[in-house]
């Protein structure tokens, strides 16, 4: 019987994990309204953000009754991913959205035909590859055209829901895991496939990691050609090297709204009257209050409790704070 085309994860070298700190939410909320209106070539826009991790929150863990479910089938020509759409760890909510059953199929080739000129990735590409697990690998900009790990928020896996309920990557897989392993920060190691048939590895420094990562975001090693994840812009690629299976892009189009919010559900479970099911309307934050309270300036205290919601995680902001939740929440006037 044929073996897959590289099921898994290929291994080129002996592992290398990831050595730089983590360091999200390194930047002032100014300073990250600035970066996701950047423009200019993808060289361009490196420069302008250059060493700014995106904006991270933990949010709040959810689960579904639904579990991972991917089945890998090849033909002569590609390999095909079969996916609906759930991960295989842990979920969480950071914005209103929640992960949704969805049947996606995206084809990855087997043969790469390398493009005469690389092609840039737009907002119009929201899915720019796949994982190993079967869950998308979102391109840099978001549905505003900025660049979305700067003007939204990921969780701590390095994704979120959008409101079609579609689960992608934003950033590097950090709950991605292969042979028990956390792979996503093993920067020699496999993650996912680009659309254009070339390997997608983990996390690198772009200014540290030889040979130097070009602007499509990859690099050749004994032979190979393959992209990194990377702590900056544009965290996957900027460009296809080679020619995209073009109906990988049209699988987000089948799928409707959700209707399902993962505020809600918690609201709900609370009976908090914040979401659907409960009464009148959630409080907005008092932001003025909390500053004379607290002597934290209002720019911070946003930062912390990341982009507007009904349900804003207090607990994660608190501790970013270093305040109690109890305290955060009376300053609020929650």
């Amino acid at each position: 019987m044929k073996k897959l085309f590289h099921l898994f994860i290929l291994i080129l070298f002996p592992i290398k994990s990831f050595s730089t700190e983590l360091n999200f939410n390194n930047a002032s909320q100014q300073e990250y309204d600035e970066a996701a209106k950047a423009k200019g070539s993808l060289r361009t826009i490196q420069e302008k953000t250059k060493g700014l991790w995106p904006r991270m929150s933990e949010g709040r863990k959810y689960t579904l009754e639904e579990s991972n479910n991917l089945k890998i089938t090849e033909n002569e020509k590609f390999l095909i991913y079969k996916t609906n759409n759930i991960p295989d760890h842990d979920l969480f909510s950071n914005n209103p959205n929640c992960a949704t059953k969805k049947l996606y199929t995206f084809k990855i080739p087997k043969e790469i035909k390398y493009l005469d000129k690389p092609r840039k990735i737009t907002k119009d590409m929201q899915a720019i590859g796949v994982m190993l697990n079967g869950v998308v690998i979102a391109g840099p900009y978001d549905s505003e055209n900025k660049i979305a790990p700067y003007n939204r928020v990921v969780g701590p896996c390095g994704a979120h829901a959008d409101p079609q309920g579609m689960y992608h990557y934003h950033f590097a897989p950090m709950c991605l895991i292969s042979n028990g392993k956390k792979i996503g920060l093993e920067t020699n190691s496999q993650i996912g496939w680009s659309f254009d048939g070339i390997k997608i590895m983990g996390l690198a420094d772009r200014t540290k990691h030889k040979p130097l990562i070009d602007e499509a975001n990859g690099h050749e090693h004994d032979g190979e050609y393959h992209y990194h994840a990377t702590i900056d812009f544009p965290f996957f690629m900027g460009a296809y090297k080679g020619k995209p299976t073009t109906s990988n892009f049209n699988q987000k189009k089948k799928g409707k709204a959700s209707g399902r919010t993962c505020v809600g559900e918690a609201a709900l479970q609370k009976g908090s009257g914040k979401g659907p099911g409960g009464k009148g309307k959630p409080k907005k934050p008092n932001f003025k209050n909390a500053e004379k309270v607290l002597g934290i300036k209002t720019k911070d205290l946003k930062k912390a409790l990341g982009p507007p919601s009904p349900n804003p995680d207090l607990e994660s902001a608190a501790k970013q704070l270093n305040v109690s939740v109890e305290e955060l929440k009376a300053a609020l006037q929650l």
